[in-house]
C-alpha cells in the first residue's frame, strides 16, 4: 500500500535526520545506519555487518550502553555518554533496545555532535581554573618577605595553569633587568629551565618581549613564534636550541606594574603540545602582573623603611664607656625574621661625677615606628640621666612625663640602674640602685656564689601608661668581682615556653659561665640560650665591678 501523498515515511525521516542513527543486532553488529552517521564518524566508514566497537575510540562504549539500555523501560531516559570519535570529535551517544516489525530484537543508537558544547565546557573550565589561580596568586603574595620569594610563589601558581613555563624579571634602580625565576611545569625539564635562568637576560636581543617591556611597551601577545622570530629574539643558537627543548611556540609577556612604576616583567611560554595564547590568557596574565607588581612595590617600600629602622637601631647601639669602676660588655643580636624591626635598646654612660648609668628597654611593637620611638626614648633618658646626679626612679618618673608630652601613645618596658662612683666601705662595695618598669629583672652573679634574681614582688607599670608614676627603687650591694646582667626578653622567652622556664635556663647558663671573662660570658649566654635563629631581638648589658 502506498503512503498518502504529502506524507513522510519513518525511514525517510530517519535517513534525513541531522543526528546519526545506528541499528544493531543484539550481538552489536551493524544492521543499518542513516546518512548523518557517516558524517559524524568521519574517520571510519560504517559497514553493515561490522561490529560497533570499531566505530569509537572507546571500544567498550557500545556494549556498555546496550547493557544499560536493557534495564530501562520504554518511558525511561536513554542511557547516554559523551565519547570521542577516531578523528577526536566529541560525540554524544545514547542507546535503547527495541523490536522490529518482524519481531527481531535490536539496539538503536543515536549519535550527536557534542564538539561545540564540549569546547564551550572546556573553555568554561579553563576560565574557572584561571580565575581561581588569580585568587591563589593574591594568597601566595601574603607573607612574602622579599621580591625573590614572592616571584617563586607566583611561578608555582601560573605554571601549569596558565603556561607551560614562565620566566620573571625584576628591574633595579638603574633600569637593569635581572632574571629572577624560571619555572617549567614538566619535572623532566626543571633542571634545564634552571640553567637557562642565568643566561636569558644576557643573550636576548632588544627585540625580545622582556626587553620591550623594560622600555615601557604594553603587554605583548604572540600566538605563534616561528623560527625567524625566535632568531631575532635570541641570536645565540645554543640558547635557541634550549628554548626549543623547553617549548617556545607561543609567547605572552606582561609587565609587573606597580602603582608608581613598572618593577619587572613576566614572560609566559607554551610549547607545541599546548594551545596558543589568546585574548583570554592575555587578560588573565595582565591581572596577575598588576597584582604582583603592586605587591612587589609595597615590599620594596617596606624594605626601605626596614633598612632605615635598622640603621637607626645600629646608630643607637653605641660602645660602652671606659671607666675604672667596672668593666662593661654589651651584645645585640637582631631577630632572625628580617621583617621584625624591633624597639630593643641598651645603653651605658657616665654621669658627670663618674657614676655609671645602665639601661635596657623594649618599645612595644616591631616596626619602624617602634625603632624610631626607641631612639627617642633612649636619647631622652640619656639627657635626663646625665644632666643631674639623680637616681633610677627619678629618671623613670621624668621619662614618663616626657613621654606624655613628646611621645604620646608610646609604651615600653625598661630597667634603669646606677652604680655610684663613691665606695661605701673598706671592702670596695658600692650600692647598686635600679628601677624596673615591667622588664625582665636583672641578674646578679656574686663573686664565687650562685646567680641571684634581683626581682621585686611586683614590678612597676611599664613606661608611657601613667604619667609621673611613683617609681620604686631597689638596692643591692656590689663588691669587686660581682657581675650584673641586664637583658631583653628575647634572651629568655620562646614560643611554647613560659617565663619562669626561660629565667631558670638563664640562671643555669650564668652559673656555668660565672668564671669566664666578661666578654666571653656574654658570648656564652648567646650560644647557650639562643643557639639558632631567634624570634625576637636580644640585647645584653653586663657589668663586672673592678
Amino acid at each position: 500500500m502506498e503512503a498518502p501523498r504529502g506524507t513522510v515515511t519513518l525511514g525517510a525521516l530517519l535517513e534525513q535526520a541531522p543526528i546519526g542513527v545506528l541499528v544493531a543486532d543484539t550481538d552489536l553488529h551493524l544492521l543499518a545506519h542513516n546518512r548523518a552517521t557517516a558524517g559524524l564518524l568521519r574517520a571510519v566508514r560504517p559497514a553493515v555487518g561490522s561490529p560497533l566497537d570499531e566505530l569509537f575510540l572507546d571500544r567498550q562504549l557500545a556494549q556498555r550502553l546496550a547493557d544499560a539500555a536493557s534495564t530501562k523501560g520504554a518511558a525511561d531516559p536513554w542511557p547516554e555518554e559523551t565519547t570521542r570519535g577516531h578523528d577526536g570529535a566529541h560525540l554524544d551517544v545514547s542507546a535503547a533496545r527495541t523490536r522490529l516489525e518482524d519481531g527481531r530484537h535490536v539496539v538503536m543508537f543515536l549519535i550527536g555532535d557534542a564538539t561545540a558544547r564540549r569546547q564551550a565546557e572546556e573553555a568554561r573550565d579553563v576560565l574557572s581554573d584561571q580565575v581561581a589561580m588569580i585568587a591563589r596568586v593574591s594568597e601566595a603574595l601574603v607573607g612574602a618577605e622579599d621580591a625573590e620569594s614572592a616571584l617563586h610563589r607566583i611561578a608555582e601558581q601560573v605554571v601549569p595553569t596558565l603556561a607551560d613555563w614562565v620566566s620573571m624579571q625584576l628591574y633595579d634602580t638603574r633600569g637593569e633587568t635581572r632574571n629572577v625565576v624560571t619555572r617549567h611545569g614538566d619535572p623532566d625539564l626543571a633542571e634545564l629551565s634552571a640553567l637557562v635562568q642565568g643566561d636569558l637576560t644576557g643573550v636576548i636581543s632588544e627585540e625580545s618581549p622582556s626587553r620591550r617591556l623594560a622600555r615601557g611597551e604594553p603587554p605583548i601577545l604572540l600566538p605563534r613564534v616561528d623560527e625567524e622570530m625566535l632568531g631575532r629574539f635570541v641570536p645565540d643558537p645554543s640558547v635557541r636550541d634550549t628554548l626549543r627543548t623547553l617549548g617556545a611556540e607561543s609567547v605572552l609577556a606582561v609587565p609587573l606594574e606597580g602603582r608608581e612604576s613598572r618593577v619587572g616583567s613576566m614572560v609566559l611560554t607554551n610549547g607545541a603540545a599546548s594551545l596558543p595564547f589568546g585574548e583570554q590568557e592575555l587578560a588573565v596574565a595582565v591581572e596577575v602582573g598588576r597584582r604582583v607588581g603592586i605587591a612587589l612595590e609595597s615590599l620594596h617600600l617596606y624594605s626601605r623603611q626596614r633598612a632605615l629602622a635598622e640603621e637607626l637601631q645600629r646608630s643607637m647601639l653605641t660602645d660602652p664607656p671606659d671607666t675604672p669602676l667596672a668593666e662593661i660588655a654589651v651584645r645585640y643580636r637582631p631577630a632572625a625574621n628580617e621583617a621584625q624591626v624591633g624597639g630593643d635598646w641598651y645603653d651605658a654612660f657616665l654621669q658627670p661625677d663618674g657614676s655609671i648609668v645602665l639601661s635596657i628597654g623594649d618599645v612595644v611593637g616591631h616596626d619602624y615606628r617602634a625603632a624610631a620611638a626607641m631612639g627617642q626614648l633612649r636619647g631622652l633618658l640619656r639627657g635626663i640621666g646625665y644632666g643631674r646626679s639623680r637616681g633610677p626612679a627619678a629618671m623613670m618618673r621624668s621619662l614618663d612625663v616626657a613621654i606624655e608630652g613628646l611621645l604620646p601613645g608610646t609604651t615600653a618596658t625598661a630597667v634603669v640602674a646606677k652604680i655610684p662612683s663613691e665606695v661605701d666601705a673598706a671592702d670596695g662595695s658600692r650600692l647598686l640602685t635600679f628601677s624596673n618598669a615591667g622588664h625582665p629583672p636583672p641578674m646578679l652573679v656574686p663573686r664565687g656564689a650562685d646567680p641571684v634574681v634581683l626581682a621585686v614582688e611586683e614590678a612597676d607599670v611599664i613606661l608611657g601608661v601613667v604619667p609621673d608614676f611613683p617609681r620604686r627603687e631597689v638596692e643591692a650591694d656590689l663588691v669587686p668581682g660581682d657581675t650584673l646582667v641586664l637583658y631583653s626578653d628575647g634572651l629568655i622567652e620562646r614560643r611554647g615556653q613560659d617565663f619562669d622556664q626561660g629565667q631558670e635556663q638563664l640562671h643555669r647558663a650564668l652559673a656555668a659561665g660565672a668564671g669566664l671573662p666578661l666578654e666571653e660570658l656574654c658570648d656564652h649566654l648567646l650560644e647557650t640560650l639562643v643557639p639558632g635563629a631567634q624570634e625576637d631581638d636580644v640585647a645584653i648589658v653586663a657589668v663586672r665591678l673592678r
